[in-house]
């Protein structure tokens, strides 16, 4: 593993770790006390009627015996009910208890109880809170089994800051009702101050200042991945910055400046926003626009104007500014800035912006979650300001391959910047959101949008150094994310933990388990989950009765992340629907629970026993369940013959799972079936190839590579940023003859529009120099035809034709090819050459002015009108088309300019070509290289032994005559 930096982290995320909560954990004293639990009795159940026939056949039928074995006996006559499917009648309702009480004997007999009541009871004796306050944003209307309870779904209150203030002391209250007000107030996730949890988990730290009191809890909005992360590298010094999940607007200043200096005790600054910015930006724009867009579910017709005015833009705007100062108030020289996820996506450019050139400090951004083809994205009406907010940073990570890839290819599209294989080179010249006639916003823009719509924004994201032109290099990589493999395992070796495993085991024998778990929203795919499994048990109807489907469901961060209504009442009718098909006395093919009925050990145990895991997620970032679960199965395979462990997976990542379309129900049914079947040899092989990329690829991996990339982001070869350290023509005056000489032959020696008598003089020259021993390269985007018909030029010259395509050495008569690849032999470069002109002569005929250089053997460009921003706009749509269709299959580049662009293979450029021959130069021999190409000098200046080569830069002024002036001393 890299060695961690050691700059201070300072970590930006809407959700601070903490929350704060209002008052004394003695207010609450109601919601931790739970009436005690008779040994020898089962919970009283809910009025589900699958809970009453269970309880009635468990009361009425199982008459079980005293036994006094540690463990219960398994008897041949056990009676099983719909949720004790091949359970012995005998087990003891809390394993834990006996393990924390001393004197208490396991062996007392109580009659056996459902899965879901002893996970109920297993909450319920721990003193947790009652579930609306512990998990927010679920409907409590919903029965475990499937069905609905008794209280009607659709009279449940939905959860908004009109609730948020229900545990908190009148005191603190909002003074207005205005502060409760929602927009949807059945659909938007609440902004709640959080009802303390009495869990082992809760990190409670009571203070108080005069009257005014508030303790500490874990903010259960906060990212649990990156946290996780985090807390897996202690030695990292990390500052947090972020807001309290919590209705703040009626703290006083006295209450605000108490919690700030206790957060600063825990690592973390507090980001004050108003509720009703809040509001606007979680609620609405985040959850409304930027979540269903980045997730391909963006709505044909929206039920709102929201989407497509997007007029809670100001609001996010708003946040991220706030962000933006609070960070410039407190960074320090050498700091490195994480920017997380999409809550965030302007603040590197905010932060450029406010920082300016202050000295050493990086900033990163990482989207948590998927990033969608630029067909989508450029749905976003404020799809330019995104873009440029994020290529503020100097470094964006995302969790896959091709998610990078859709924002290299998104930006080239919309911004009309240079997309590479490492990154996206930025010009002096990204054109602003009214020159490119992308974003005419017909409405008033404050002076907070103008920042991110302004040419100030887009010189300070170009990063422009003077008249010379090329911008920053913004780094783009991938890094998944993954767990601490560690404490995960520590954690499986807990007594608790097997206790919940033999529980299982008894209870579900000779069956088969399937386990998922995912959010109840559109994006993680449950109904196409549940509708595959009824196929499954359609077409496989000798399952039945043998395989039982565990679906945990994580409450949905906001129902309105899902682009239809109801998605939650359709995927439990779906579940009631197979329950009523195929359930027998004895037998129910899925158990639904949800988060608020499962403890984490229980959930340990249900992977650890499981026989296969699904997901059928439409989009998703990284699923580290499927990581747990992986880690859960170590040993499995090795010791329990028939119960292998098999991986349907459908995220990327996993090469050993088995894939699966979950639009595709026939074949997600068919991958069931083949994982439940998986024998023990094919499975032990894939879960040894599937553990192994889990522990390479772990939280700290995550953490470390992100953090070391970005350090290095700004030092890449292809950075160029200004043209310090570059020699001028003026002062060029080397202590002895160069050996060699490297210059440009248009916009060098002859101007960019040569006339004969310039071409004459600069082949003169040639000749001196030649004849003076001095070795001569000339570097052109001329094709080599274009140097055999000067047929004067000295046949000792070396020539760098079409940007580096072609080389003839100096004194060497045949010409050599740089690039390989698909497109390298004569058949191939046929093909792709094609295939672009008849793109580029379709665009050509769609816009004025515009025409296509094909003189070229490798390359091909595209010249049109810089000014006109329907050209440049048809020049982006060109670009994309091309890459689309042509980049990867041929393996080719693009590299665009202010009027122009030239398409060419992977990895050829006029620095490529002459790197091999200024490395073979002896220690005692010097070489100048005088070009208008910063990127290439800048190369050959880090890459060649100092002192050694000398680079000059070319001012657009001094081609032609001054150059062979300059020159001719050496003659």
């Amino acid at each position: 593993m890299a060695n961690h930096p050691s700059n201070r982290i300072i970590i930006a995320s809407l959700f601070l770790p903490h929350t704060v909560i209002l008052g004394s954990p003695d207010d609450y004293d109601y919601y931790s006390s739970s009436p005690e639990i008779s040994e020898s009795e089962p919970v009283t159940p809910s009025n589900n009627i699958c809970d009453q026939v269970t309880l009635k056949l468990q009361t009425d039928i199982s008459k079980p015996p005293i036994v006094s074995h540690p463990r219960p006996a398994h008897s041949s006559t056990t009676i099983q009910t719909p949720l004790t499917p091949g359970t012995p009648s005998l087990l003891n309702p809390n394993p834990n208890l006996a393990a924390s009480t001393p004197g208490l004997a396991l062996s007392k007999p109580t009659p056996l109880k459902s899965i879901v009541e002893d996970m109920r009871d297993r909450q319920t004796s721990t003193g947790t809170a009652p579930p609306a306050a512990r998990t927010p944003g679920i409907n409590r209307g919903v029965g475990v089994t499937g069905g609905l309870s008794g209280m009607n779904a659709s009279s449940m209150p939905g959860f908004s800051r009109a609730t948020s203030t229900l545990n908190v002391p009148k005191q603190y209250q909002p003074k207005s009702d205005s502060d409760s007000k929602q927009l949807y107030p059945q659909e938007t996730r609440e902004r709640k101050t959080p009802a303390p949890n009495a869990s082992e988990t809760t990190r409670a730290k009571e203070d108080e200042y005069e009257d005014e009191k508030f303790y500490f809890e874990s903010n259960p909005h906060c990212n649990g991945g990156l946290k996780n992360a985090l807390d897996s590298t202690p030695s990292l010094d990390r500052l947090w910055v972020g807001t309290l999940g919590a209705s703040t607007d009626g703290f006083s200043d006295t209450l605000q400046a108490n919690v700030e200096e206790k957060l600063r005790a825990e690592g973390s600054e507090a980001v004050w926003v108003n509720d009703d910015d809040f509001e606007g930006c979680y609620d609405e724009f985040c959850h409304k626009v930027l979540w269903p867009a980045l997730h391909y579910a963006v709505p044909d017709a929206p039920r709102t104007k929201l989407f497509y005015e997007s007029a809670s833009y100001k609001q996010y705007l708003a946040v991220n500014r706030l962000f933006a100062q609070k960070i410039a108030a407190i960074v320090k020289p050498g700091d490195v800035i994480w920017v997380n996820d999409y809550h965030l996506m302007l603040l590197p450019l905010l932060l450029r912006n406010l920082l300016g050139e202050m000295e050493n400090i990086k900033i990163g951004f990482f989207l948590h979650v998927a990033f969608p083809s630029s067909e989508i994205f450029r749905c976003l009406s404020v799809r330019s300001a995104l873009l440029r907010g994020m290529l503020g940073a100097d470094l964006v990570g995302f969790q896959t391959a091709n998610y990078a890839r859709h924002f290299r290819q998104t930006c080239s599209r919309i911004l009309s910047v240079e997309a590479l294989p490492r990154g996206t080179q930025l010009s002096s010249s990204v054109p602003t959101a009214t020159e490119n006639g992308q974003e005419d916003e017909k409405r008033a823009q404050t002076p907070q949008e103008e920042e991110l719509s302004s040419a100030k924004s887009a010189a300070s994201i170009a990063g422009t150094t003077g008249e010379h032109g090329k911008g920053r290099f913004v780094d783009v990589g991938v890094f998944p994310m993954g767990i601490d493999v560690n404490q995960l395992k520590s954690r499986k070796n807990e007594k608790e933990v097997d206790e919940w495993v033999d529980l299982l085991h008894q209870r579900y024998k000779d069956m088969k388990l399937i386990v998922g778990r995912d959010k109840l929203d559109e994006i993680q795919g449950v109904r196409q989950k549940m509708r595959a499994f009824e196929r499954f048990l359609e077409e496989r109807s000798e399952w039945v009765g043998k395989v039982v489907l565990i679906q945990i469901a994580l409450p949905s961060s906001s129902s309105s992340e899902t682009a239809e209504p109801g998605i939650q009442d359709e995927i439990l009718t779906t579940v009631s629907h197979i329950n009523s098909r195929f359930s027998t006395l004895t037998y129910q093919p899925v158990v639904f629970l949800h988060t608020q009925d499962v403890s984490f050990s229980q959930y340990l145990a249900l992977l650890t026993v499981a026989d296969a895991f699904l997901v059928t997620s439409l989009r998703e970032g990284m699923a580290l369940r499927t990581h747990e679960f992986v880690v859960m199965q170590e040993g499995k395979c090795e010791e329990q013959a028939g119960r292998e462990g098999s991986y349907t997976y459908s995220a990327a990542g996993f090469r050993s799972c088995l894939p699966i379309n979950p639009w595709d129900i026939r074949r997600t049914s068919e991958a069931i079936w083949k994982a439940l079947i998986m024998g023990r040899e094919e499975a032990s092989e894939r879960w040894r190839d599937l553990n192994k990329a889990v522990e390479k690829q772990t939280a700290q991996t995550f953490v470390i590579g992100f953090l070391n990339r970005c350090l290095r982001s700004g030092s890449s070869p292809s950075t160029v940023s200004n043209t310090s350290g570059f020699g001028s023509l003026t002062t060029f005056n080397p202590k002895k003859k160069p050996r060699m000489v490297f210059v440009d032959w248009e916009g060098g020696l002859v101007p960019s529009s040569p006339t004969a008598p310039d071409e004459n003089a600069a082949i003169d020259l040639l000749h001196q120099l030649v004849g003076n021993g001095v070795e001569v390269y000339i570097l052109s985007g001329h094709p080599r035809s274009s140097f055999k018909a000067l047929s004067s030029l000295p046949a000792n010259v070396g020539i760098v034709a079409e940007n580096g395509c072609f080389v003839r050495k100096a004194g060497a008569e045949e010409w050599e090819q740089t690039f390989s690849g698909p497109a390298a032999d004569e058949e191939g470069l046929r093909k792709w050459r094609n295939a672009c002109l008849e793109i580029l002569n379709y665009f050509t005929e769609r816009t004025p002015s515009s025409y296509v250089i094909e003189n070229g053997e490798a390359s091909v460009a595209w010249k049109f009108d810089g000014s006109d921003g329907w050209a440049r706009r048809q020049a982006a749509e060109a670009q994309n088309h091309i890459f689309d269709s042509l980049g990867e299959r041929y393996a080719l580049r693009i590299i665009p300019n202010t009027d122009s662009f030239l398409v060419l293979p992977n990895n050829v450029s006029r620095g490529n070509a002459i790197l091999p021959v200024l490395v073979q130069c002896k220690d005692s021999d010097t070489a100048a290289v005088l070009s208008r190409n910063e990127k290439m000098l800048r190369r050959i200046k880090e890459s060649v032994s100092e002192g050694q080569v000398e680079v000059v830069f070319l001012e657009e002024e001094e081609e032609g005559e001054k150059v062979r002036e300059v020159l001719s001393a050496f003659a």
